[in-house]
């Protein structure tokens, strides 16, 4: 089993406990306060069960067997089609976002929305003795993730079923959040990113990737004709000022280029 870092998980039924593993792996986890249970799976610790919001046509296609198989190949998310039309190729945009996260070697980061673990391994693998929490809705794309890291022997991951708009994890925890790829997705992108705000530490680092809605297709037409299948895109102004609403500062805009924005930004240290 995975280890699971004192202090880490609130429970989401009392909201104080901390969750811990079970006695045996088939126990799951279990709140050391109320004493509610969650299950562990294939790799996966389930906190939502069968609590879970409607979900949109895109999302429900990110779930289909056939789509989670490919998300990482040539013929999905590693295409030259992909690349074109985000104007990146995978491989230099996850470089980008490691350099922008500057990780420690016994650090910790959250990767949200982690679909098949394509950003959590890379990041993982770049931290000798951190963790990686890989955190999504999905759960076949979830159970995928934990199977690719048992097979790439990527140890430092920890694998968790919960919703980006209600975070399991206690104020100014993290140094650094990543959400690459869904940020476009969510149903309330203000409160995903207060969330992530929250949990960040003062100083800490949150990078983002997400759909970038050209000016030259800023039309309503446009945006209705994307959001019917569930994507939200962003100009850039939009980006900057969802952010800085939230909190951030030193935004940056990393990538802008044809449908594709990349982001960093950071929470305001205490100490300044």
């Amino acid at each position: 089993m995975p280890k699971i870092p004192d202090n880490l998980l609130v429970c989401p039924s009392c909201k104080k406990g901390w969750l811990g593993w079970g006695r045996e792996r088939k126990d799951g986890v279990r709140c050391r306060l109320c004493d509610a249970r969650f299950t562990f799976k294939k790799g996966v610790i389930d906190l939502l069960g069968k609590n879970f919001a409607k979900k949109s046509v895109s999302q429900l296609v990110m779930e289909a067997e056939s789509v989670v198989n490919i998300y990482e190949s040539r013929f999905w998310r590693k295409s030259s089609h992909f690349s074109f039309f985000l104007g990146i190729d995978f491989n230099k945009e996850c470089a980008l976002i490691q350099k922008a996260a500057n990780l420690k070697p016994e650090g910790t980061i959250l990767d949200i929305a982690c679909g098949p673990g394509i950003y959590t391994r890379p990041l993982a693998n770049s931290m000798t003795g951190g963790l990686a929490v890989g955190l999504d809705i999905s759960l076949p794309m979830l159970n995928h993730a934990a199977r690719l890291a048992r097979e790439d022997h990527v140890d430092n991951t920890l694998f968790l079923r919960a919703s980006a708009l209600s975070l399991p994890f206690e104020d100014n925890h993290f140094p650094n959040v990543n959400c690459c790829g869904a940020l476009h997705l969510f149903p309330d992108r203000k409160k995903a990113v207060e969330e992530i705000f929250r949990v960040l530490i003062p100083g800490g680092c949150f990078t983002v990737a997400m759909v970038r809605i050209p000016d030259s297709l800023s039309g309503s037409f446009s945006r209705k004709a994307l959001r019917l299948v569930g994507i939200k895109g962003f100009s850039g102004k939009e980006m900057e000022l969802l952010l800085s609403s939230a909190g951030f500062v030193e935004i940056k805009a990393l990538h802008a280029r044809r449908f594709w924005h990349i982001f960093s930004a950071k929470k305001p240290n205490d100490d300044l």
